[in-house]
């Protein structure tokens, strides 16, 4: 699991050990509440953009030939 916190940074130095234990990956991304919720949805956002991408990107190779329809399509 993944933490993105934001916090100042006594209380990030503070509670950074039992944060570790809770994630296997740990970001501090900001001292504003909230900064941590906002950088997850613009995570969030960049990911399904991505994954826009590749469906349309798969879709042509399908249209164009270069690839087999999938039994499901």
């Amino acid at each position: 699991m993944s933490l993105m916190v934001a916090c100042p940074a006594p209380l990030f130095e503070r509670w950074q050990p039992l944060l570790q234990m809770l994630a296997s990956r740990l970001f501090r991304v900001g001292e504003r509440a909230g900064d941590g919720a906002r950088t997850k949805l613009v995570n969030n956002l960049l990911a399904a953009v991505n994954l826009v991408g590749a469906a349309e990107v798969l879709a042509l190779a399908v249209r164009l030939g270069w690839t087999r329809r999938s039994r499901w399509t």
